[in-house]
Parts: C-alpha cells; structure tokens; sequence
C-alpha cells in the first residue's frame, strides 16, 4: 500500500466532517435553505415564462419593435447563461460565504488553527464543494429552462469553468466582511456586480472584452460563442480557467494573510 493511502483516507474523512458539519449549519437556517431552493425555482419559471414572454412582447410590439429588430429569443444565450450559470455560482458561494461568516464570527477559524485538523483541509471543502455544487446546478438549471441549449459535453465543460465564480464569491465575503449583517451588504454589491455579464452583450467588440475583468464573463462569453456554433470558444474557455484559477489563488493567499496579522 501507497504511504500516501492513509493520508487520502485522513484528508476524505475530513471533508466528510466538513460536509456533514455544513449540511447541519445550512439546515438549520431558513434563509440558507430558501437560498438553495430558489436556483431550482427561478429554472422552472424560466422554462415557462421565456417562451411566454417571447409571444407576447412581439404581439404587442416591443421585441421587435421601434427600438430594435430582434424577438425575446435573441437575448435568450444572454438570459440563460446569467441566471444559469452566474447565479448558480452566486447563489452556491453566498451559502457557503455565509457558513464562512458563522464560523469567522464564532472563532471558529482560529479554534482549527490550533487543532491538529489541517488548515488546508479545511479551506479546501470551504471552496471546492461549492464549486460542485454551482456546477451541478448549473447544469440542471440550464437543462431545466430547455432554451438556447449548446452540446451536453459542452455544457460540462463550460459549466465547470463557470462553477469557479463559487469559490471566488466565498473568499470574497470572508475577505470583504466580519459577519453576517456585514455579508448581507456586500451581498448586494456582488448581485450587482453581476450584471457586467448582462451589460457585457450589449457591447460591440473590442470594447466587450473590457468586461473580462469580471472573473466570470470569460465563460459565459464561451457560453454565447459555443451556443452560435462559433469556433475558438474552446479557447476562452482556457483563459476562463486560467484567470479565474489565479483569481482565486491571490484571494486566498491574501486572505491566509489576513489571518496571520
């Protein structure tokens, strides 16, 4: 047997500890659980009250109207790809952002400090398993709402890029705030941060690629590439990785940093 076997072994129970120890956190905590429902909800809606709206803002004339040719369905790579794969990574880091939040204004970060738990174990569930989790929702949400749907393979890989906005949004609330009421603020600033990925479609090239500032816009620029069946998505979907990998990477060393003043 490999030394490293009872290493792993040791590393996945402890991050069964961290997700049975989330999964109760979360439970107990309406707003977080109504948080986790409401991706699924907002899909369902979306697969009716898309096509609906497409009908009826053309019978009466606003899409396509005056101001602009195209029907509702135009928009729909746009729409689906912000409320599937942005909000699923918001609405996945906001959870395990406010868990974070419990635990910083319960000491419970320096409590582990001092235990003989790894500190990386721990950051490592804080962040990968909300990843997974804004991933496979994103999924369902995407295949939910029935619209603008790109190849099953691509939505895998493209969501899972997407899914980094989950971990960049935790290490945001545990950087930016102390507490929750703290979190809620920021929470706003975040929602509304989001919609660089909205105002971005509208912007003619070059100028949209000013909007890849924002972490997240790279994939659903990927998102919209792939679903016109144009070539060198692939290639954004890379730098999506990429940036966003390094993003994370600096906002966990300078929260690490934080810790140790």
């Amino acid at each position: 047997m490999s030394h490293n076997a009872p290493h792993r072994a040791s590393a996945m129970a402890l991050l069964g500890r961290f997700i049975l120890n989330d999964y109760k956190l979360i439970r107990r905590d309406r707003f977080l659980v109504m948080m986790a429902a409401m991706g699924l909800l907002i899909a369902v809606l979306m697969r009716y009250l898309l096509p609906w709206a497409n009908v009826y803002l053309a019978d009466v004339q606003l899409l396509p109207g005056d101001a602009t040719d195209n029907h509702l369905s135009h928009y729909y790579p746009m729409l689906v790809s912000y409320i599937g794969l942005l909000q699923s990574g918001l609405l996945a880091g906001a959870i395990f952002g406010f868990v974070f939040l419990d635990e910083k204004d319960g000491h419970t970060l320096e409590a582990i400090r001092v235990t003989p738990v790894p500190f990386s174990s721990f950051m490592a569930a804080r962040l990968i398993v909300p990843t997974v989790i804004s991933w496979v929702l994103s999924i369902i949400m995407i295949v939910i709402m029935g619209e603008a749907l790109i190849s099953f393979w691509q939505l895998l890989i493209i969501a899972a890029s997407a899914s980094l906005f989950a971990p960049t949004v935790v290490l945001f609330y545990a950087i930016a705030a102390d507490n929750k009421v703290q979190g809620f603020a920021m929470a706003k600033f975040v929602a509304i941060a989001g919609w660089i990925v909205i105002g971005a479609w509208f912007l003619p090239e070059p100028y949209q690629w000013l909007c890849a500032l924002f972490p997240p816009f790279l994939a659903h620029k990927a998102y919209w590439m792939a679903e016109a069946g144009m070539n060198g998505w692939w290639k954004i979907l890379v730098a999506s990785f990429l940036y966003q990998s390094a993003v994370i990477l600096l906002m966990h060393r300078y929260f690490l940093s934080g810790l140790q003043k």
